[in-house]
C-alpha cells in the first residue's frame, strides 16, 4: 500500500512540473516571428499569452537593437568599400596615364623598328648587289647559287659571311645587318612586355573594381533589408504593445476600488419569534448586509472563499503562482495567476479542489446560471465562446463583482463583471465547494 502512495506521489510531482511554466526564450522566438506577430495581435489573449507577447515584445525590441548595430557596422563597410573602390578608381586612371604616357614610347619604339626595318633592307639590297658585281667579277656562278639558295635571310647572311672571298666591306654590311635584326627583336620584346605589363595590371584593377562593387551593393541590400526588418519590427512591437495596453485598459476600467469583504445575495430578514424582554443591543452588521443567521451553510462557506481571495488584494500577479501545494496550503502566500488565487482561497476556506489551471476548472463541481451565482463561486472567460479558448477565471463576491488576478504587471483587484470586456468573454460559472 505504502508503494503505491509513493507511486502516487510521484506521479503527481511529475505532473506539477509538467505543467510548470517554462519561461521561452529567444530562439523559441527565431524563425517563428510571423506566428508571434499573428498571436500577440489577438484581442483576445490568456494571461499565459500576453506574458508570451510580451516576451516576444523584448525579443524584437533586442533584434531591432541589433539589426541597427549591424546596419551602423555595415555603413561603416559601406564607407571602407567606396574608399576602396575610389583607390581602384584612381590606380586605374594612374595606370590609364601611363598607358597614355607610354603611347609615345610604344610610337617612338614603332618607329624605330620601323627605321631598322627600312634600313635592314637597304643594307640587304645593298649586299646582294655588290654580290652580283662579285660574281661578275669572279665570273662565277657557284658562289651565287651558294648565296641565293638559302631558305630564309637569316641562312643568306650566314652563307654571305662563310663565304671566304666575301670584301671587308661585306663583313661590316653583315655586322651592320646582324646587329640591326637584334636590336628589331630587342625593341619588339620591349615593345609587347610593356604592353603585356600595362594591360595586365589594368585588367587586375577592373577586376578589383567589380569585386568591390559587387561587394558594395551586397552591403547596400544588407542595409536596405535591414532597414526594412526594423521598420516591420517597430511596426509590429507598437501594434503589440497597442494591443496588450488595450487588455491592461479593460482589465484597470473594469476595476472597482474599496471593496474589502464579498457580499452575499440578499434575503428578506427572519421575524424574531423571542420576546424583546432585553436591552437592544447595536447592530454591527453593515446596511444592507445580511447577518450570517440569514445564511446557509453552503453560501457561509462561498463567502469565506470569496473573503479568502480578497485578503490578497493588492498583491502582483505572478505567472505560475499558486500551483504546488505547499504554496496553497501556505495561509501567508502571497504570489498568485488567475486559477492560482482560486486553488488557494478555497484551501485556505477549507476546500481542497488541489492544483488546478484555468482549464481544468472548466469541468469541476458543477455548473451554476447566472442568476444564481453566489459569493465564492467562480467564472469563466473564453476567447471563443468554447473550452479550448478559456483563458481566465475569477472569483465571484457579490453585486456583479469578481476578484481576480489579472495579468503580468497587475496587481489582484475587483473588477466590475458589467463591463463589455468581461460580458462578451463570459463562458461559464462553476460552484465548487
Amino acid at each position: 500500500m505504502s508503494h503505491k502512495r509513493i507511486c502516487m506521489s510521484l506521479l503527481s510531482l511529475c505532473l506539477i512540473a509538467t505543467l510548470t511554466y517554462q519561461p521561452i526564450h529567444a530562439e523559441d522566438f527565431a524563425g517563428q516571428e510571423s506566428h508571434y506577430i499573428k498571436l500577440c495581435s489577438s484581442s483576445k489573449l490568456t494571461s499565459k499569452q500576453q506574458k508570451t507577447c510580451k516576451q516576444f515584445n523584448t525579443y524584437l525590441n533586442d533584434k531591432n537593437k541589433k539589426l541597427a548595430k549591424e546596419a551602423k557596422d555595415t555603413k561603416k563597410d559601406v564607407q571602407e568599400t567606396k574608399k576602396s573602390i575610389d583607390d581602384i578608381a584612381q590606380e586605374i586612371s594612374k595606370i590609364d596615364t601611363k598607358i597614355q604616357s607610354a603611347k609615345s614610347e610604344l610610337n617612338y619604339v614603332q618607329k624605330n623598328i620601323t627605321a631598322l626595318q627600312k634600313k635592314v633592307t637597304n643594307q640587304n639590297q645593298q649586299l646582294q648587289e655588290r654580290l652580283y658585281t662579285m660574281q661578275t667579277t669572279m665570273n662565277s656562278n657557284l658562289f651565287v647559287t651558294y648565296i641565293f639558295g638559302a631558305e630564309s635571310f637569316t641562312d643568306f647572311i650566314s652563307r654571305v659571311v662563310n663565304f671566304k672571298e666575301i670584301t671587308s666591306y661585306e663583313h661590316d654590311l653583315v655586322k651592320q645587318l646582324n646587329e640591326n635584326l637584334d636590336e628589331i627583336k630587342k625593341q619588339e620584346s620591349t615593345l609587347k612586355q610593356l604592353k603585356n605589363s600595362l594591360e595586365t595590371d589594368k585588367t587586375k584593377q577592373a577586376s578589383l573594381q567589380k569585386t568591390f562593387q559587387a561587394k558594395l551593393l551586397e552591403q547596400n541590400k544588407t542595409i536596405a533589408s535591414n532597414s526594412s526588418q526594423v521598420s516591420k519590427n517597430q511596426e509590429s512591437m507598437e501594434k503589440i504593445q497597442a494591443n496588450l495596453a488595450a487588455l491592461q485598459k479593460a482589465a484597470n476600467e473594469s476595476k472597482v476600488s474599496n471593496v474589502t469583504h464579498a457580499t452575499p445575495n440578499k434575503k428578506p430578514s427572519k421575524p424574531s419569534t423571542k420576546p424583546d424582554t432585553n436591552q437592544q443591543k447595536p447592530d454591527t452588521t453593515p446596511q444592507g448586509t445580511p447577518s450570517n443567521d440569514d445564511l446557509t451553510s453552503n453560501e457561509e462557506l462561498g463567502l469565506k472563499i470569496a473573503n479568502k481571495a480578497l485578503s490578497r488584494l493588492g498583491y502582483m500577479y505572478v505567472w505560475a503562482g499558486g500551483h504546488s501545494m505547499s504554496s496553497i496550503t501556505n495561509p501567508n502566500w502571497t504570489q498568485f495567476d488567475c486559477s492560482g488565487l482560486v486553488n488557494w482561497a478555497h484551501y485556505q476556506a477549507g476546500v481542497n479542489i488541489g492544483v488546478q489551471y484555468t482549464g481544468s476548472l472548466v469541468g469541476l463541481g458543477k455548473s451554476v446560471s447566472r442568476n444564481n451565482l453566489q459569493a465564492g463561486d467562480i467564472i469563466l472567460f473564453s476567447s471563443n465562446g468554447t473550452s479550448g479558448g478559456v483563458h481566465h477565471v475569477g472569483i465571484y463576491i457579490g453585486n456583479n463583482q469578481m476578484v481576480h488576478a489579472p495579468t503580468t504587471g497587475s496587481p489582484i483587484s475587483v473588477a466590475n463583471l458589467s463591463y463589455n470586456y468581461w460580458q462578451k468573454e463570459w463562458y461559464t460559472c462553476r460552484r465548487l465547494y
